[in-house]
């Protein structure tokens, strides 16, 4: 039933939807509905201003307008009619609404629009109806008000048709911070949005980027986002700083060649073939690039990353075996840095020793480091270092074995 009942109450026995009922008086009991047989179910309606009452044995009204109106998707609230004294039901609305001749548009806008029953149907109503029928006698019609705000929906799909995990979820930035999961709808104002998708759980798939969109008149109504599958490429990349603690980023780490910036740790990649490369930082050996392959769900092998220091400082007066050998955290004695000193790499072969001493410029005892581990000694005065010398174990200077000096 879709009529306008505005000079008495109406009876009914049967089931009462899209109605609209107004400024009607009635000398006993209802002045609007009134349930003879108390099956009567009441949805889609404005019962509004009538006198006594509005309601009298009825079953309780869904999706409708009526003062006093509570749960049940009910509205209490001024249903905005264009002109009730003339007959006039149709709804107030700023985004367009029938004036008999043309649609205008109003400063307010009723707040039954868009709210009736979710599943009722509202293809009849003129765009934009927001995918959902308007409240009283004009609900899905094609003089229903227009609503203000456009319906919107985000489907999220996998690019291997596998299924996504519950937290795959999308965000219409722009309009508010409520994450939704897939065929969720809004309803928004016209202007532009961003959608934002994301996947917490660590599943396999990339989620989508951001999409720049325009909700409007003649604009989409869906959009569907496509999580990519992947795998993870793994590098924890560290070094021991002159304080001789784990340093990482921003100062060392890895990336695929071609990207702009600097990973430490994972990323997600599509599968594929990928060329990695290491950031250098001064004093230490820079971890040569590698080649990952990438498929769906796996990680490489091989996730630590540790710089070698090629430079190493000694203060015979300050210094102490437990730190790092940097040049703020120094060795005390000569061995420890013949020991700390890494094999020779084709490509950087020079290994320092800086040595400092304010008393002492000669070294005994010292066990020299094999020849795939040269380095050269700098000193600010002149130094003798004595000791046992590859190959032959016998006593002499350290300079028999190739390893040089040089001023600091």
């Amino acid at each position: 039933m879709s009529e306008d009942i505005t000079n008495g109450e109406r009876k009914v026995g049967a089931d009462i939807v899209n109605c609209t009922v107004v400024d009607n008086t009635a000398t006993i009991e209802a002045g609007g509905l009134r349930n003879c047989d108390g099956t009567t179910t009441i949805t889609n309606c404005i019962i509004w201003g009538n006198d006594p009452c509005q309601l009298v044995d009825s079953s309780t009204p869904t999706y409708s307008c009526f003062p006093g109106a509570s749960g049940n998707n009910n509205i209490d609230g001024d249903p905005c009619f264009v002109d009730s004294a003339n007959d006039d039901f149709h709804l107030k609305s700023a985004g367009g609404r029938w004036d008999g001749s043309s649609w205008v548009t109003d400063g307010v806008t009723s707040p039954c629009i868009n709210g009736g029953d979710t599943s009722s149907v509202y293809s009849s109503e003129p765009a934009p109806n927001g995918c959902r029928i308007n409240m009283g006698a004009y609900g899905n019609t094609a003089e229903a008000s227009k609503s203000s705000k456009y319906h919107l929906v985000v489907y999220l799909d996998t690019d291997d048709q596998e299924p996504l995990s519950s937290d795959a979820q999308w965000q219409l930035q722009g309009y508010d911070t409520t994450w939704r999961n897939s065929a969720e709808a809004v309803l928004v104002d016209a202007g532009n949005y961003t959608i934002k998708c994301k996947c917490n759980s660590g599943t396999y798939y990339i989620a989508p980027d951001d999409l720049n969109i325009t909700v409007g008149e003649g604009q989409p109504i869906s959009y569907t986002r496509t999580y990519k599958a992947c795998g993870y490429i793994i590098y924890v990349c560290y070094y021991y700083n002159d304080f001789g603690t784990y340093t990482g980023s921003p100062y060392v780490g890895w990336r695929v060649v071609g990207e702009g910036s600097w990973h430490n740790g994972q990323k997600k990649y599509v599968p594929g073939n990928y060329n990695v490369e290491f950031k250098s930082v001064a004093e230490h050996d820079t971890p040569s690039g590698t080649n990952v392959t990438v498929t769906k769900g796996s990680t490489n092998p091989g996730q630590d990353k540790e710089y070698q220091r090629n430079t190493f400082y000694i203060d015979v007066d300050d210094g102490s075996d437990s730190n790092k050998g940097g040049s703020m955290n120094r060795f005390r004695t000569i061995q420890k840095g013949f020991n700390m000193v890494p094999p020779k790499f084709p490509n950087d072969p020079d290994r320092w020793i800086y040595v400092e001493s304010n008393y002492s410029t000669i070294y005994e005892g010292v066990t020299f480091p094999p020849y795939t581990r040269p380095c050269i000694i700098r000193s600010y005065s002149n130094l003798t270092v004595r000791g046992d010398h590859t190959p032959d174990n016998k006593p002499g200077y350290i300079t028999a074995i190739g390893i040089t000096f040089e001023e600091w």
